[in-house]
Formats: structure tokens, C-alpha cells, sequence
């Protein structure tokens, strides 16, 4: 599409170095428009004189025809400009439908201190004030505006992934307000994406559901990536350039430049959201699921290794991965923790993530930074006990009901925790609550609604995954409503009731936590055999 990005801002907001930095990422030119200023304006501003609206008209037509220049031959470019206000913008986009306006915007303080720092240029730091008095911030719903306290490669990133999600918009169409997954957030709900391919973060499909869905973050696993490496033939060229190394590097190798583009994808997000959604999680090995210390250096290596601040890092809520999880939340690594499928593994993964925020504040760090979800699994509780009851003669009333009974009765205790008193002091401190994460949400028996497990969980400080299927069918059909706080009681009576037919709830949850940490084992020795495989078909190839 047709484009000429404008980078706006007062002097001293880094548009030049921005826009410079966007242009070489685009392979555009860039047009830095303090060279269209006329002589006369360049006497004014070196004299510390404030410019009026009449010396910046010729100054703004000028740049007026250069876009124009550049739409007209269907031209992309990158232009840096104060256009500190709407009326300049408007001058810049009479009849130029494709100016697309990127804001810098910043402290005075930080601004200041760049124009005290920079030397030979006409434009003196006294006339900061007088251009922040002028300056009429545009509207966020038709531009994109960015803090100037990250470093110059954040912002491009965030810009370039912003420019990706709203073209994938435009191809795909604008979704009406009718789809339930856009309306989940309404009912404090965040939906994040079960499911990674290459394909996916290239071709679109991930900045669509961004855009169009309402998408909030994305989960990985070993199955999951099995899945995607095994499945098609989008990783080849990459297994090809790493042929000869080990199956594990290679591994380590995609894993880490996929979850790179997903965070870079939800970047924006995650801005917009200040740090509330916007993340994309890659798990430790699983090979380490009864190591702590481990566990512990795996997360911060590929922490360091992936390097965006929107990761998370998934750690297995095993014994041993409990202390992990303190000490890396300690560091302020965000943390998702999964596999958790009972009470006592709830209340060990909330009591880490207090004790390790305690920690981190202790150490003199800010824990409004640092985030974390609690991945409590859904669907297989129902499969485990419903085999069990069909086993043992149980009533049929029971079955599909153990898992969302189990989910709600863990909501209130997450309630009582982040809401009560082991998580005031820190909540004071501006801490986040570790959100609930329902996971494993599809349907795994068709005799049950396919979007079960999502229209039956919808509440306020939680998020739900959902792999590519449960999106059709719950964007097709999904209730929205406040479930997850109803019968709670009721919940409470099916969990009693379970027992009473002889359903050990703990040692069912206890078995399923063993039997994911030896699936999601047995999908990372299939996955590194199948990269071996891959690897010597292409080395002959």
C-alpha cells in the first residue's frame, strides 16, 4: 500500500534518528524536514526565536509536495516533522490520502536533557518550551503514538509490527463488534492464541487475529511446536542453513527467532496495554521439569537469548519448579506457570510469585514490571474423570462437570489472594495480580459444546487460550456472558459429590501433572528426531 510515514514530535524527541532507523528497515528514503526550512526560519530558530504559523506555511507546503511527489508515483517514504499542530497535519494531508502520523512523545525532562546534549544544531533547547506549548497531540485513533524512553530498535519494532497488523486488517476486512472473541475483553477476559507456526507470523494470520479478533498473547510447547516443525515444510530452509549441528540447537535455534517475531507482533500491545497483555510465552525444556536449579539457568538463558520484554518464560508447576519460579520472578523475568491442575498446585505457584516479588522489591526493584499468569488446565480434568466414573458405575449426571467445578472453586481462592491480604502490600507497590490462564479449553469429547470450556469460565482477571479450532467455533457460536462467578456453590456440591462416589480429585490432578510433564517429554523427543531426520534429507538434498 501507498504510504509516507511522518514522524512527529518537538526537537529533541529523536524524529531524525527514528525515522532514519524505520526508512533503513522499510528500504525507503527518509527526508529529515528541518532541510525544507528556508533560510529565514533557520536565522529565527538559531537566534532562539519561536517560529509564527505564517513563517511555517511555506515550510509545510514544501513537504506538502514532497509527499505528494512520492503518493503520486505509488512511493513509500519516511519523513521527520514537528507537525506539532493538527492544522499542520492537516496541511501535510490535504489530498494526500496515504500520510500515515507516527507521535514520539516524551518527559520534558529526558527531552531536555537530549537538546543540552547535542551539539551544532540551529535549534536551541530554550525553544523547547514555547514548542511543547504549541504542541496539540493527535488523536490515537488516527496515528500511533510511542514513548521515547525505549531504545530506538524497540520503537521501529513497534512500529513495524503496528504497520503489519494494520495491513492485515485491510487485506482481511474489519470485523464487526458482533464477533464474540472481540467482546471477551469487555467481560475482563484476555484470549491469547494455543498454537505457533512460521507461516503464521509471516503470512498475516497472527497480525489478523490481532486486529480483527481481538487477539491478547500466544502460548508454546513442546507439542505445539512439534506440531508446527512436523507438519509442514515452512522450517526447512532454516533446519537446512543449521545442518550438521546438534537436534536440540536447532530447536533452539527456531524456537527462539519464532517467539522473537511473536513478541514483536504484540509489542504494540503489550505498550498500549502498559505491560497488561501483549505477551508470547516459550517454555523451558521439559526435560527439566524435576530440576530447580536447571530450570532456573534454561529460563534465563533463553530469557537473555529471545531478549523482548514481552516474553514469558513457561516453568512447570512441579515441586521443583516452584522454587524456580520464586527465584526467576526474583529476577523480574515474567513468568507463565503451567501444568497446574489442583488447589495445592495453586496455592505453591501463588505463594512463589508473592515471595518472589517480595524478593524482587527487597533487592530495590519496581514489581509493577514484572508479570506472570497461573496456567490452570481445564479440559483433561473432565477426561480423566469422566473415565474414571464411567469406569466405576458412577452417575452419568457427573460427567463434563468435574473441570469447570474445579476452575471456579480456584477462581475464588485467586480472589482471596490477590484480592485480599497476602497480596496487599505489594498491590499498594503498583504489583500486578498473577492472572488465572485457563488451559487446555478445547473439547476433547464431541458429545460436549465445542465452546464449553470457554463460554463456562468467561470473568473478570483472566486470560483463555484457544488453539485455531475453539477460535472458529467460539467466534461462530460462543456465549458471552459472567460465568465463572455463578454457582460457585453449585461447583463446590459437584466436587463433594465426586468424592463421595469415590473420586480422589487430588490424586486424579496429581496423576494428570505427571502425565503432561512425560507428554510434553515424549513431543520433545519426537520433535528433535524429526529435526534429525529433517536435517539429513536436506544434507542430501
Amino acid at each position: 500500500m501507498r504510504r509516507v510515514y511522518v514522524i512527529m514530535g518537538v526537537s529533541g524527541s529523536g524524529k531524525t534518528t527514528v525515522g532514519r532507523a524505520l526508512a533503513r528497515r522499510l528500504g525507503v528514503p527518509f527526508y529529515d524536514g528541518d532541510d525544507f526550512h528556508p533560510p529565514e526560519n533557520v536565522a529565527k530558530m538559531a537566534a532562539g526565536i519561536p517560529l509564527t504559523d505564517e513563517d511555517r506555511y511555506p515550510w509545510l507546503q514544501a513537504l506538502h509536495d514532497l509527499i505528494a511527489g512520492h503518493l503520486a508515483r505509488d512511493q513509500v517514504a519516511v519523513i521527520a516533522c514537528s507537525a506539532l499542530k493538527k492544522k499542520y497535519r492537516d496541511q501535510l494531508r490535504a489530498g494526500n490520502d496515504g500520510v500515515y502520523i507516527i507521535y514520539l512523545k516524551g518527559r520534558q525532562s529526558l527531552i531536555a536533557r537530549r537538546l543540552e546534549d547535542r551539539q551544532g544544531h540551529y535549534m536551541k533547547a530554550a525553544l523547547l518550551t514555547s514548542q511543547l506549548e504549541a504542541l496539540e497531540p493527535p488523536s490515537p485513533h488516527n496515528s500511533l503514538i510511542i514513548d521515547i524512553g525505549y531504545n530506538v530498535d524497540e520503537i521501529v519494532r513497534f512500529i513495524l509490527a503496528n504497520i503489519a497488523a494494520e495491513d492485515a486488517e485491510r487485506q482481511q476486512g474489519i470485523v464487526t463488534m458482533t464477533n464474540p472473541l472481540q467482546k471477551l475483553y469487555e467481560y475482563g477476559q484476555s484470549f491469547w492464541y494455543d498454537n505457533i507456526r512460521r507461516h503464521y507470523l509471516e503470512d498475516g494470520t497472527l497480525a489478523g487475529l490481532i486486529a480483527n479478533d481481538g487477539l491478547r498473547g500466544l502460548t508454546s510447547n513442546p507439542t505445539i511446536f512439534e506440531k508446527a516443525i512436523t507438519g509442514d515444510d515452512d522450517y526447512d530452509a532454516a533446519i537446512g542453513a543449521l545442518v550438521g549441528r546438534p537436534a536440540t540447537e536447532v530447536y533452539d535455534a527456531l524456537s527462539i527467532a519464532d517467539l522473537r517475531a511473536a513478541c514483536d507482533l504484540f509489542l504494540p500491545l503489550y505498550r498500549q496495554s502498559d505491560r497488561g497483555d501483549g505477551y508470547a510465552s516459550l517454555e523451558v525444556s521439559p526435560y527439566l521439569a524435576q530440576d530447580t536449579k536447571s530450570t532456573q539457568s534454561e529460563a534465563r538463558r533463553l530469557h537473555a537469548a529471545v531478549d523482548r520484554p514481552n516474553l514469558m518464560i513457561k516453568v512447570p508447576a512441579t515441586d521443583e519448579g516452584i522454587p524456580a519460579i520464586r527465584a526467576l520472578t526474583a529476577q523480574g523475568i515474567n513468568v507463565n506457570v503451567t501444568l497446574m491442575f489442583n488447589m495445592r498446585h495453586y496455592e505453591a505457584v501463588s505463594a512463589a510469585y508473592i515471595a518472589g516479588l517480595n524478593d524482587f522489591v527487597a533487592a530495590g526493584g519496581d514489581p509493577s514490571g514484572v508479570a506472570s499468569i497461573a496456567s490452570y488446565f481445564v479440559s483433561r480434568v473432565d477426561t480423566a474423570v469422566d473415565a474414571l466414573l464411567e469406569r466405576s458405575g458412577g452417575p452419568r449426571s457427573l460427567m463434563g462437570k468435574a473441570a469447570v467445578a474445579n476452575s471456579k472453586v480456584v477462581y475464588q481462592r485467586y480472589k482471596e489472594i490477590f484480592h485480599g491480604e497476602p497480596f496487599a502490600a505489594l498491590r499498594a507497590k503498583g504489583a500486578r495480580p498473577q492472572r488465572l490462564l485457563w488451559a487446555s479449553t478445547s473439547t476433547k469429547n464431541p458429545a460436549y459444546p465445542d465452546t464449553l470450556y470457554v463460554d463456562e469460565l468467561i470473568g473478570p482477571e483472566t486470560v483463555t487460550t484457544l488453539t485455531p479450532q475453539t477460535i472458529i467455533a467460539f467466534r461462530d457460536h460462543g456465549t458471552l456472558a459472567y460465568t465463572l462467578e455463578t454457582d460457585v456453590e453449585g461447583a463446590r456440591a459437584v466436587l463433594a459429590e465426586l468424592a463421595a462416589h469415590g473420586i480422589d480429585m487430588d490424586a486424579v490432578t496429581e496423576k494428570l501433572q505427571v502425565d503432561g510433564v512425560a507428554a510434553f517429554s515424549r513431543s520433545f523427543d519426537t520433535l528433535l528426531a524429526a529435526i534429525d531426520q529433517k536435517s539429513r534429507e536436506l544434507s542430501h538434498a
